[in-house]
């Protein structure tokens, strides 16, 4: 049958056996597509061989939720919220608390500058199912003034809801996400994360915080009608 890959970030690949490489290069090769949504995959993609006629551009597709929201809310009409959605690893423990502190302190300020601040956890492990869908997520999303996001499927929320936001990245691809949406200045690298860094772009945010959204939404509507179309090409591809 016709294999395409969606969305996906592919590599780095490395290989430690030289019959892995062939293997994954044989499967990539058989797919009619494959749809990239940074470029660095493309890259990591045709260092492997890969023939870039079947690499195409594309999002990444949980944007296209962008379309349960038929109208926009500027974010300055809705209520005084900051989002917040940490991510949790098994980091050593004066990372840990370190971590800890740079969010304490970044919360302290946003609350004496008359801000609620609500977290937002993106996975449970070793809970129960997590029973809330992702539509009531995305609208909580969408409540707030101003999110900051490490998982890098918060800052994907708070960009198709067109939520001003932090991006913290532990991996580029969420520098590349940010740059897609013209917003990398709002990025922060988390090996450079500082409650001080948080603030100064929080403060960055709040002055233009309405263009920012408008921008954000208007974009993410094109994304996402880009991404209906490109799966209807998988789907009716002969």
């Amino acid at each position: 049958k016709k294999l395409s890959c969606f969305s996906q970030s592919f590599g780095p690949f490395v290989f430690f056996n030289i019959r892995n490489r062939i293997l994954t290069q044989k499967i990539l090769q058989e797919c009619t597509s494959l749809y990239v949504r940074e470029n660095r995959a493309r890259q990591y993609l045709v260092q492997l061989g890969i023939p870039d006629a079947k690499i195409k551009d594309t999002y990444e597709s949980v944007l296209s939720l962008n379309s349960l929201f038929k109208s926009y809310k500027y974010p300055s009409e809705r209520e005084k919220r900051i989002g917040i959605a940490i991510y949790s690893t098994q980091l050593k423990e004066e990372n840990r608390e370190s971590y800890i502190e740079c969010f304490s302190l970044f919360a302290n300020y946003v609350i004496k500058k008359g801000y609620s601040v609500r977290f937002f956890p993106m996975e449970l492990k070793g809970s129960l199912p997590d029973d809330r869908p992702t539509d009531v997520h995305l609208q909580e999303v969408s409540k707030c003034q101003i999110f900051v996001g490490h998982k890098t499927h918060s800052t994907i929320f708070a960009l198709a809801t067109g939520t001003p936001l932090i991006g913290i990245a532990y991996h580029p691809k969420t520098e590349e996400f940010m740059k897609q949406f013209s917003i990398p200045q709002y990025c922060i690298i988390d090996k450079e994360l500082s409650s001080k860094s948080l603030i100064r772009k929080f403060d960055n945010i709040e002055l233009e915080i309405d263009q920012i959204g408008e921008s954000l939404f208007n974009q993410v509507c094109a994304v996402s009608s880009k991404i209906y179309n490109d799966i209807k090409e998988i789907i009716y591809a002969k």
